[in-house]
């Protein structure tokens, strides 16, 4: 069996056991917000007020959920492994415009220091981006305590030698417990109450599949950093 066929089982295997999890959080949140919702309107006079609010966050959270479907769904259609030469800037571009409404309803400042003279790298384009969404979204639950006007992410990138670049997306969140650092990218770990933990396994995956290596670390000024070393596409 072709291995980019073994990898990429493995990785549909690891995400199709997360998408169950991830879908809990929101579909449970919609329907207490349903619950809630019916509780107000059967107050008299009915509480509008809160029902609208209500209905605001059971937009967001079928949002969420249909974002979980979709990231699965594009996997899944993908077929074997395409890889390609790509510009890490596009790429990048690409992931970001994907979680555009979370990183603006959580006012967060986002830097792209990512030059567009980089040569291309090598990779499926699908997964790896979702290896950028899974970091951003990482670093938006890191902000979420973070107060307005210090919730920054901050994605570089820089030529490593003659055939690899750097990707590292960093943020100004609550960091990582050190004494949980080597483990970080273990299948189920997790920080989260309400995750089991598999998207950083997801992307150590993927990433190993590309020949490529991804390390986390913590920030001096506070906040976490992950790096990417990817392969650069040869060209003809």
């Amino acid at each position: 069996m072709p291995i980019a066929r073994v990898q990429r089982g493995f990785v549909l295997g690891q995400l199709s056991s997360a998408v169950a999890h991830e879908l809990n959080q929101p579909l449970g949140a919609i329907l207490r917000n349903a619950e809630a919702g019916e509780a107000f309107l059967r107050q008299d006079p009915p509480n509008l007020a809160e029902v609208r609010e209500i209905l605001v966050d059971i937009q967001t959270d079928d949002r969420r959920a249909a974002a979980v479907i979709q990231r699965m769904r594009s996997l899944l259609q993908q077929g074997e492994l395409r890889f390609e030469a790509i510009a890490l800037l596009e790429l990048v571009a690409q992931a970001v415009a994907m979680l555009n409404t979370e990183i603006q309803t959580q006012q967060v400042t986002l830097r792209i220091l990512v030059p567009a003279a980089l040569p291309r790298i090598q990779g499926d384009r699908v997964q790896l981006q979702q290896v950028i969404i899974n970091l951003l979204l990482n670093s938006l639950d890191a902000l979420s305590a973070a107060s307005q006007g210090q919730r920054q992410i901050e994605i570089q990138a820089a030529q490593a030698g003659t055939d690899r670049l750097t990707l590292t997306v960093e943020d100004s969140g609550t960091g990582i417990d050190p004494d949980r650092l080597p483990e970080l990218f273990e299948p189920f770990y997790t920080t989260k109450s309400d995750g089991i933990g598999l998207g950083l396994s997801l992307s150590k995956t993927i990433i190993d599949a590309h020949g490529g290596r991804i390390s986390a670390e913590n920030r001096p000024q506070g906040g976490a950093r992950v790096a990417l070393l990817l392969p650069i596409a040869e060209e003809d």
